[in-house]
């Protein structure tokens, strides 16, 4: 799998219309069965109005849909509940989260990267 280059955090919160920290509260498979999509609620607000994003939505490739024979899918798509993401979104609508996407999920050692953005954002 080949991703765009990544860009300096900086960049990223420029170009973002909304960004924050969501918690994931419930994934289910999305009706077209290309993906998984998340509810989640707003812990921290950094920029934008997060309440424009509709869902969060991790694509996967399930081979094993309506194929013979077993067939492995190339991209994780995980979205469990409880875990958090800074999320970097434009316009209104859902939001992907995946290998290729500037939203990523945050860790406890993940503090400095969240310092930096709120930072960024104009927000201390």
């Amino acid at each position: 799998m080949s991703c765009a280059p990544r860009e300096p955090l900086g960049a990223i919160v420029s170009a973002s219309d909304h960004v924050f920290v969501a918690q994931i509260k419930a994934s289910t498979l999305a009706p077209d069965k290309q993906a998984v999509e998340a509810t989640f609620a707003v812990e921290e607000v950094l920029k934008g109005n997060p309440y424009q994003v509709t869902a969060i939505r991790a694509r996967f490739s399930d081979g094993n849909y309506g194929a013979e024979g077993v067939q492995l899918s190339l991209e994780n798509s995980d979205l469990s509940p409880g875990m958090h993401l800074l999320v970097f979104a434009a316009g209104i609508g859902p939001v992907l989260y995946g290998p290729c996407t500037y939203t990523t999920r945050l860790l406890r050692r993940d503090a400095t990267l969240l310092q930096e953005a709120r930072s960024i954002a104009g927000q201390r």
